[in-house]
């Protein structure tokens, strides 16, 4: 797994793909629009059949090899691409995106992640929601990254809320959205 997701790396091998998230019970189509919202997710092209892998099978071993933060970087740039030459054709107005615990608490990803951000403008802000586990935010290391992001304007979510410390007492003290 090591060596593929290096080669995946370097050779531009993952593809992201957006999925739509919706309120149940959101179909009436008589509705007035109501905010649209999307996550982000990555897929690694070249699977069985062609079929791209889901990130079940390759995220482990990224994580057990200290390559998540390659493709937390990868993932990020590639969605800043994309919005930035895309971003007026849009009718989504929130995208979200996982990022590793391990990214959120390395130094070098948070002063290149917000190096990434401040290059793109104050207007994607509005546009990026990211999600991170429990666990991970209540680092120390994590935290700061977060209130800097607020700075900028970002809006943080917490994913698979329950599965860490689980506490809605804990939940109030973490700064996230």
């Amino acid at each position: 797994w090591a060596t593929r997701l290096e080669t995946a790396l370097d050779d531009d091998g993952f593809e992201l793909h957006a999925q739509r998230m919706d309120a149940l019970g959101s179909s009436d189509a008589l509705a007035p629009r109501a905010e649209q919202h999307a996550e982000i997710l990555i897929r690694l092209r070249g699977g069985k059949l062609d079929a791209p892998v889901l990130p079940g099978a390759f995220l482990p071993a990224a994580e057990r090899f200290n390559l998540i933060n390659r493709i937390d970087q990868w993932v990020l740039g590639r969605v800043i691409e994309w919005w930035t030459a895309h971003h007026d054709q849009i009718d989504i107005d929130t995208f979200w995106i996982n990022l590793s615990g391990q990214s959120f608490s390395d130094r070098q990803f948070q002063e290149d992640a917000l190096c990434s951000l401040r290059e793109a403008g104050d207007e994607l802000c509005t546009s990026l929601c990211f999600e991170i586990t429990e666990t991970a935010a209540a680092g120390a290391s994590a935290r700061e990254f977060i209130l800097r992001l607020k700075e900028l304007g970002y809006q943080l979510a917490l994913d698979d809320f329950g599965t860490g410390f689980s506490s809605f007492g804990y939940l109030e003290s973490l700064p996230v959205d």
